[in-house]
């Protein structure tokens, strides 16, 4: 079974998410899901998604991973914490849904399971790009009707990486993960 991951920032046409959903179940049996910064009742009535997810900051996780008390994830938490919020303060608006989707737990599964990652505007790409760097296995796209594509196209034809972070904006990078590094 394919599963895609949409991921956006601003609000979705919701007959133009419906149609894309549509067709990614009926010719490829896909799972389609949403990861939303913005309240789901926004988006209007979206009947083809399997799930619809608010994106939020989940401060007892690492990587969309729980934290046990005592653990040495617990004490990286607890070390973590106030540094990450002092980050999310100062972060743009291209990098803060990044930090605030690595504590995610449901984003997190989903983006290591889903088979094609989708950005489905501007602001989603780094968070994108980001996710594809831990699912090296996902396709990444940029676009509604581009997710079509890549379900389509063998996996040479598909943007690789690279290709996705060119749609990022100058200056967007976080410290030690920015760049188009080939891997």
């Amino acid at each position: 079974m394919t599963n895609v991951l949409f991921i956006t920032l601003d609000r979705p046409l919701a007959s133009a998410l419906n149609e894309v959903a549509d067709e990614l179940h009926r010719h490829y049996g896909a799972n389609v899901r949403l990861a939303t910064f913005v309240d789901p009742e926004q988006i209007g009535e979206v009947s083809n998604l399997d799930e619809i997810h608010k994106v939020k900051l989940h401060l007892s996780h690492v990587r969309g991973r729980p934290a046990r008390k005592y653990s040495p994830r617990w004490a990286y938490v607890l070390v973590r914490n106030p540094f990450l919020r002092r980050r999310l303060q100062r972060a743009d608006n291209i990098v803060k849904p990044w930090l605030l989707a690595q504590t995610d737990p449901w984003l997190m599964k989903h983006a290591r399971e889903a088979d094609v990652l989708v950005a489905l505007d501007a602001r989603a790409v780094y968070t994108v790009w980001e996710l594809a760097q831990i699912n090296t296995k996902a396709k990444a796209v940029r676009g509604l009707y581009e997710s079509l594509e890549a379900l389509k196209l063998p996996d040479e034809h598909v943007a690789d990486i690279g290709e996705l972070a060119s749609h990022l904006p100058a200056g967007s990078g976080s410290s030690g993960s920015s760049g188009t590094s080939e891997r």
